[in-house]
């Protein structure tokens, strides 16, 4: 489990009993262009590399397997890759780095090459991101929008649907058939829209 620590500027690592394996920052770092401040977000690829929402910076900044942070993008010259406010990240289907940059999803390519901006038009205040291999889900003002592999729309949770909670979902996730929602009140736990069969059958619980 990798947590981002925002007031202290650094990444922590746990295991899956929670117990504390280390610590990453590059505070004190001789190069400038290393250093990273108030993270917001990070996540793990599939080659174990890390990437890091840079919110004193306005970037991210992928972290290699040894430790050494090997590059940066979304900053300044970046292009239509140019983040304002990155807030999330997750590695999604294809190795692809999604980040939530205020009112959109930037989608870039696992070396920080900018790609495209997740379905345009559709999304109009996300404030919170999931990814995995095989799913993208986005949490916007009026619904949880669920992706495939190919980034087609792939299944909806209207906010309006969610017991006592509607407006008051912090963060989602997807695992074993089931989607995560967490509230300000606990954890939601509801079929996975993405199987249209189970919803019937398994109603939404706490």
């Amino acid at each position: 489990v990798f947590i981002a620590d925002f007031g202290n500027h650094r990444i922590e690592r746990f295991d899956r009993s929670l117990n504390f394996v280390s610590s990453f920052s590059t505070r004190e770092s001789d190069n400038p262009d290393d250093r990273f401040g108030y993270p917001s977000g990070v996540a793990l690829s599939r080659l174990g590399e890390l990437f890091l929402c840079d919110t004193e910076n306005g970037r991210i900044v992928k972290v290699d397997r040894f430790s050494t942070v090997e590059r940066t993008f979304g900053g300044m010259g970046g292009g239509k890759g140019h983040l304002a406010t990155p807030t999330s990240v997750a590695v999604g289907p294809k190795d692809a780095v999604y980040v939530l940059d205020g009112g959109r999803v930037a989608v870039f390519d696992a070396f920080g090459n900018y790609l495209r901006d997740l379905i345009p038009g559709l999304l109009r205040r996300p404030s919170a991101l999931f990814a995995d291999n095989s799913v993208v889900a986005v949490l916007d003002s009026a619904a949880i929008f669920l992706f495939d592999a190919d980034e087609r729309p792939a299944g909806v949770v209207p906010r309006n649907t969610l017991p006592s909670a509607g407006a008051d979902v912090r963060s989602i996730a997807l695992s074993a058939g089931a989607l995560y929602i967490l509230t300000g009140e606990g954890v939601l736990r509801t079929p996975d829209p993405m199987r249209p069969s189970d919803l019937d059958n398994n109603p939404i619980s706490h």
